[in-house]
């Protein structure tokens, strides 16, 4: 033991020191005479709640302790427990400072979260940044799953995966979700590696701009997909109700609405070509035939518009054609500069147009 470096100790269960080598006095940083008179918890106070597991009668992980000697060291421990009998603890004590030193200069230099768990869950370090501000020491040594982070089910699904990590040695990797004070969601990946038999690496990453332009692609993809089909379908009859049939079910679709028309101008007239939803037929070719209207006004402009909420209803021409209406989206049908007509679609969730449902829409009416 001396040859490799290692300390040795017998404490008994109230940590009490028995004996204490050479090597163990160099290491826990002051002189045999005071250790005898002191417990290993006096000179390890902040990890009172750590040595406890130390009188557990079942095999325990080697546990990990920092110290500042009395020379004003700091150094790294690892307290392995060789025997639990007769009343004593035999202690191996082992220096790691250098390779923790090592360990900590490449963790702080990550842009992520990091925490170092043990085999049995509990934290050995938490390296924070602006994802995870939490005070160190408050969390030092408790398990995983003991309040430490939020939400809960968060904490079972790391301690689970680090299961897995330890007995696979392969990499997990996990997301989640959580809701700001404003209820605003943020998005997280967290990747799990055992570092060795006895400890395991967590990575936590927020993801939530990644997630925000995974949307808009998804988005974009989706109103992509409709054009194709739209294109598909209407390359085989271009006659004009056929094309508004099929043009406004596959706007709707995308936009997840249940009532919308489309009315071309006649003389001067807008004339309803076709429409889906509960709409009060007479009511809504009177309301087409005004010139007084929110769509007249969107029509002059040439310009496709999409109202919502109290916007909405602040429009002083605007008229509700469905009693549950919040968002509607009205779109002058342009050729050559001339007006041909307008599509008008309605919605009781306005969140389902984002902005590339809009951009979408803009080119599925040029279309």
């Amino acid at each position: 033991l001396r040859t490799a470096g290692f300390g040795y100790c017998t404490i008994d269960y109230s940590f009490r020191f028995l004996s204490v080598d050479d090597t163990a006095v160099q290491l826990l940083g002051h002189d045999r005479d005071f250790l005898m008179v002191h417990r290993l918890c006096d000179i390890l106070p902040d990890y009172v709640q750590t040595i406890s597991q130390l009188v557990r009668s079942e095999p325990i992980a080697p546990l990990q302790v920092s110290l500042v000697t009395a020379q004003g060291t700091l150094r790294t421990l690892l307290l392995t427990r060789l025997a639990y009998e007769d009343q004593q603890i035999e202690l191996l004590l082992q220096d790691v400072s250098g390779v923790i030193q090592q360990r900590d200069t490449i963790l702080k230099s990550f842009s992520d979260a990091v925490l170092i768990l043990n085999c049995n869950q509990e934290i050995l370090e938490i390296y924070p940044n602006e994802t995870l501000d939490i005070d160190l020491s408050q969390f030092i040594g408790r398990c995983i799953t003991d309040n430490v982070l939020e939400p809960a089910d968060l904490a079972q699904e790391i301690y689970k995966y680090a299961q897995y990590a330890l007995t696979s040695t392969d990499l997990q990797a996990f997301q989640f979700h959580s809701f700001t004070d404003n209820n605003a969601t943020r998005f997280f990946e967290l990747r799990i590696r055992a570092l060795s038999d006895r400890e395991v690496l967590v990575i936590i990453r927020e993801i939530t701009a990644f997630k925000r332009e995974e949307e808009v692609l998804g988005g974009a993809i989706e109103g992509l997909d409709a054009l194709q089909k739209m294109n598909k379908e209407l390359s085989v009859q271009l006659e004009h109700e056929y094309v508004a049939q099929v043009g406004l079910d596959r706007m709707m679709r995308l936009s997840h609405v249940s009532n919308g028309f489309v009315a071309l101008l006649e003389s001067k007239q807008l004339k309803l070509l076709h429409h889906v939803g509960n709409y009060n037929i007479p009511c809504l070719n009177t309301y087409l035939k005004r010139q007084d209207t929110l769509i007249t006004k969107v029509s002059d402009s040439e310009r496709s518009v999409f109202y919502k909420g109290s916007e909405l209803r602040n429009q002083t021409l605007y008229e509700p054609l469905i009693k549950e209406t919040d968002g509607v989206f009205i779109c002058p049908l342009m050729y050559q500069e001339k007006l041909m007509g307008i599509v008008y679609l309605e919605t009781d969730d306005p969140q389902n147009f984002t902005p590339s449902v809009l951009q979408t829409l803009d080119v599925m009416v040029g279309h």
